[in-house]
């Protein structure tokens, strides 16, 4: 029901403090599949949500925002792998998560709104392996600003795997 979600969010997690990992992308198959978690369904996930987990992929939730990452990763600290593709964050968010994600390895903001120079931030994250972050491409000029990102981020990180399974680029 989708008025006792919040309730059935807060539940769920009571009952299973030992979770370490939590697919709920929007559209994969799953507890919430084919439906989005609105601002009350994810505060009570964000607060709700054992300070134990390890893989958290939130893909897609498209009413995720800089507040919601920032309660998360204050409260679930040990965060090894966080998907946070297509959802609307900002530069904000990166900020949390370096603050606050000591162990972190594996981090996935493909098609947010967050800047390429703040992600040259994350060289403070010393554990991170894995970078994902594409953008829509709608030119070749953009293209090319995109394949110049790209490789000063490289660069900067050559012991990160940058954009591993993004392997296509669209434009006009």
């Amino acid at each position: 029901d989708f008025y006792q979600r919040s309730e059935l969010i807060e539940n769920l997690f009571t009952k299973c403090p030992q979770l370490t990992e939590l697919n709920i992308r929007k559209g994969i198959g799953g507890l919430f599949s084919n439906s989005i978690l609105l601002d009350p369904h994810v505060c009570a996930f964000v607060e709700s949500l054992t300070p134990d987990i390890l893989k958290l992929n939130l893909a897609s939730q498209e009413f995720i925002t800089n507040e919601h990452v920032d309660t998360l990763v204050r409260r679930s600290n040990k965060i090894t792998e966080l998907d946070l593709s297509f959802t609307k964050i900002t530069n904000d968010s990166v900020e949390s998560i370096m603050t606050h994600l000591n162990c972190l390895e594996k981090l996935d903001v493909g098609y947010t709104n967050i800047d390429f120079s703040t992600l040259l931030q994350l060289k403070s994250t010393p554990t991170l392996k894995s970078l994902q972050y594409c953008r829509f491409i709608q030119s070749k000029e953009g293209l090319t600003q995109y394949t110049h990102a790209i490789k000063k981020i490289k660069l900067q990180f050559p012991y990160i795997c940058i954009n591993e399974c993004y392997t296509f680029f669209s434009y006009s």
